[in-house]
């Protein structure tokens, strides 16, 4: 990373960024362990077929998103990063209404928060809360794509408002799992450093590096777009623009102007 962060943009470096994204996530498929855990936890899904599909797409759909919506705000005189994030915008709709297991998703948030909550801490609602929250983030950002389609001059602030409300999510996720954690310390009493410890420890270890691996890829793809676009066209001045300019004054020989 540090290596590619020293070189220019280029295909070879767009490649180099998911390339470091997406191979500890394959490597992990290799140990037969993992493959026989998500198997086991796919086939106890109900509808894991649409669930898998779900998910493949609203990762494909936050790619595009962030992807084109950095790319818009690089190089706003392209075009290619606008439409690459409205067809992600398109297809985060479209996984709206792709059941998972036996509703849609738009309808899970609601459902937890009128769920049963055994906890009696309002874990259920809150729960549910958090998870409609994020997705109205994550609507209104994919609703702000389709504002990258207009002039040039916007891009740069659109895509920026774009990712701002996607990395949104990351603040009310913290601060749930924040509530979550004093109600177990509070829980734990003498085995409190220990649970602290072990939150902190899985925090960085699933934000800091699965994140970040997860994150590298849409910025892989942005830099694909940026290195690969042509440039836009420089404007040239017409020759009827060149002789409607003023001459300038030439004094005269009795020294007037």
């Amino acid at each position: 990373m540090i290596s590619l962060a020293k070189k220019g943009r280029s295909l070879g470096r767009a490649a180099g960024l998911l390339a470091i994204g997406i191979f500890p996530f394959l490597l992990l498929f290799v140990d037969s362990e993992v493959r026989a855990g998500l198997s086991k936890i796919t086939q106890s899904l109900p509808g894991s077929g649409t669930t898998g599909l779900n998910l493949i797409l609203s990762s494909l759909a936050v790619f595009a998103i962030l992807a084109g919506a950095h790319a818009s705000r690089v190089r706003p005189e392209q075009e290619v990063g606008a439409h690459v994030a409205v067809a992600g915008a398109g297809l985060y709709f479209i996984t709206l209404f792709i059941p998972v297991g036996s509703q849609f998703p738009f309808l899970a948030p609601f459902k937890m928060m009128t769920a049963h909550d055994p906890t009696k801490y309002g874990v259920m609602f809150l729960s549910g809360f958090v998870a409609l929250t994020c997705m109205a983030l994550v609507i209104l950002a994919a609703i702000r794509c389709f504002r990258l389609l207009g002039a040039a001059s916007d891009r740069d602030k659109t895509g920026n408002a774009v990712i701002k409300l996607w990395f949104s999510q990351l603040y009310v996720y913290g601060a749930f799992l924040a509530y979550i954690l004093i109600i177990n310390v509070g829980q734990a009493r003498g085995k409190s450093g220990m649970l602290l410890l072990t939150f902190l420890t899985t925090l960085v270890k699933f934000v800091l590096w699965l994140l970040g691996l997860y994150l590298l890829i849409p910025l892989g793809i942005a830099e694909f777009i940026i290195a690969g676009a042509r440039p836009a066209a420089i404007p040239i001045s017409s020759p009827a623009a060149e002789e409607a300019q003023p001459e300038p004054a030439v004094e005269s020989t009795s020294g007037e102007k």
